[in-house]
């Protein structure tokens, strides 16, 4: 990596377009001093505009803080890659040591953490150029079997990508010889040899630096599973079970763009976005007495397989909540008063045994998310619900 004690004279024309998601002042100074001279013009905005606007400028890269108060930074980042219009471009997240892995993690290309200094600053914005300009993508794709491993190509290759396929006993030497964006480990070899390869890769920082897509198409064991877990804390793994979440992951770490897919590919992706199998199972209590937001709610939710509970108002929420042990997520209405939407939240808030569930309260305008928050939940969604916005938000707050 070149380093940045230097910075290069100031670019006559802006090349690129940045987005900058934050209201810290000194960030924006920062990102200004560092930005403009490798020919970036930045574009400043608050959360609750940085979807408008990634879809409206079309930048090349975004700076997302995580210290935004106008909107929840994590869904906003799993919203911009769950868009086909939006999930390549560039993320840099800014925010706590503690959260760099996490933001790697849900399709961040870096993380910066506080206080950001100039060259790391430097450092982001010549990564991200450097994709955006970059034709090819270089992918490893890891798998024993050769059957399998052209059938994985066939699905992940194409226009812009150059593809190494490699049987287990190849990838250290093939990893640490070449700098891929990305790879693609089968799980399903003999001996459970995709996962020591991941394992051998922890324990080297210098080659954990690849992110994974960890492909698995028959049931693994449950201790292989445990692996896996174990894995995913420490490294970006993502995992896919079936061919389009393969595609679905691959690009997404890839950052391609969707209209650069061929047809096929492109439709398969779409099929993958659509769906959330991570909600699968999963139950939410829906509390409000609008038959018409239940009706809506309860079918979009059913959608992705969530199981869904009622309640009509915030009394008979707690007792919902007293009968069922296994509720994932509350949705109250904070709308109506003789509801008590929002004493029924600092109920649950104040219940011990119901502190690990999250409450996200249905309002009806954005002015209200303060007294929502105060109240004990953690985000809120204005009527008519959003259904890309709820989605997101479940995908964030239940951990997928």
């Amino acid at each position: 990596m070149p380093a940045h004690a230097s910075p290069p004279e100031p670019a006559a024309h802006p090349t690129h377009a940045l987005l900058l998601v934050s209201d810290d002042e000194a960030l924006s100074r920062a990102l200004d001093r560092v930005a403009r001279p490798r020919g970036y013009r930045v574009a400043p905005a608050l959360g609750a505009r940085c979807l408008e606007l990634v879809h409206a400028l079309q930048p090349d890269a975004v700076v997302l803080d995580l210290s935004v108060p106008d909107a929840d930074p994590w869904v906003l980042l799993d919203r911009l890659k769950h868009d086909p219009r939006s999930r390549h471009v560039p993320v840099h997240l800014v925010g706590a040591g503690a959260q760099g892995h996490h933001a790697l993690a849900s399709g961040a290309l870096g993380f910066l953490a506080r206080p950001v200094a100039d060259d790391a600053l430097a450092r982001a914005l010549d990564d991200a150029a450097s994709l955006v300009e970059r034709s090819m993508r270089l992918l490893l794709v890891v798998e024993d079997d050769g059957g399998r491993r052209e059938d994985i190509v066939a699905v992940v290759g194409g226009e812009g990508v150059e593809v190494t396929a490699v049987a287990g006993r190849e990838a250290l030497e093939a990893i640490a010889r070449g700098r891929y964006d990305a790879m693609i480990v089968g799980l399903d070899q003999a001996g459970g040899g995709g996962l020591d390869l991941l394992e051998a890769l922890s324990q080297r920082p210098e080659l954990r630096r690849v992110p994974a897509v960890a492909y698995a198409l028959d049931a693994l064991p449950a201790e292989d599973e445990a692996r896996l877990s174990r894995l995913e804390r420490s490294q970006v793994l993502r995992p896919a079970r079936t061919a389009e979440r393969l595609l679905d992951e691959s690009t997404l770490l890839l950052h391609r763009a969707q209209a650069s897919l061929p047809p096929a590919q492109r439709e398969a992706l779409l099929r993958s976005l659509e769906s959330a199998p991570s909600l699968e199972g999963r139950e939410v209590l829906l509390v409000d007495d609008d038959l018409h937001d239940v009706f809506a709610l309860t079918g979009l939710l059913e959608r992705y397989g969530v199981k869904v509970t009622r309640a009509k108002s915030g009394r008979e929420a707690l007792d919902r909540l007293d009968e069922r042990g296994d509720v994932d997520l509350v949705i109250m209405d904070a709308t109506r008063p003789e509801q008590g939407g929002y004493e029924a939240t600092r109920a649950i808030r104040a219940r011990g045994d119901l502190a690990r569930v999250p409450v996200v309260a249905l309002t009806a305008t954005g002015a209200e998310r303060e007294r929502c928050l105060a109240a004990g939940a953690v985000d809120c969604l204005v009527k008519p619900v959003e259904p890309d916005l709820l989605v997101s938000m479940l995908r964030v707050l239940l951990g997928s």
